[in-house]
């Protein structure tokens, strides 16, 4: 049983957020219809939980793992992106990973599918940074009609510019580090 120690339903209200908010980054590209939603969790922590030290930069730096439910039976691929959007500057990510195949689980230590640059300039995962005070993070899974056939290495920019005509359904899941 998780408990929520500090953290006040106001916050855990605060990050379950609507699908419509994994959408809004991507409101400048069009879309094909109306995509539906997808529910995630994790074994590793509660929604608008702590994400624990073990997943963190300063601990394994391996991301936690993720179940998925609501996956479209149309999904041929599958797009996985990691930010933390209240960055004192702007929005960070510290995740970008597509083209993984369609499953309701995604792996600690993920390998499959294509890992893009992230904002620290590595390819893969880059976990939350140790800091003074707690910070929101929100991953987010695209279900997609198709693979987005892009190089290792490429950004979320390019990711989200093609999986926009692709997108099937999306979900995400806050939690502090």
């Amino acid at each position: 049983m998780f408990t929520m120690g500090p953290f006040s339903k106001t916050k855990i209200r605060d990050i379950a957020l609507p699908v419509a908010s994994c959408l809004d980054k991507l409101q400048q590209y069009s879309f094909q219809s109306a995509p539906v939603s997808l529910q995630l969790s994790s074994s590793a922590f509660p929604v608008g939980g702590l994400l624990p030290s073990l997943y963190r930069y300063s601990g394994y730096n391996c991301n936690p793992p993720l179940q998925i439910s609501g996956l479209p039976t149309a999904t041929r691929s599958m797009s996985v992106i990691l930010e933390q959007r209240d960055a004192p500057v702007a929005a960070r990510t510290h995740w970008v990973c597509w083209d993984l195949p369609p499953a309701t689980d995604i792996a600690t230590r993920e390998t499959r599918g294509t890992h893009g640059r992230n904002d620290f300039l590595h390819h893969g995962y880059t976990g939350p940074y140790t800091q003074d005070s707690l910070c929101r993070y929100y991953i987010v899974v695209y279900a997609l009609r198709s693979r987005l056939h892009l190089p290792c290495g490429a950004s979320r920019h390019q990711a989200e510019r093609l999986l926009a005509s692709q997108l099937l359904a999306c979900g995400e899941l806050g939690f502090f580090a």
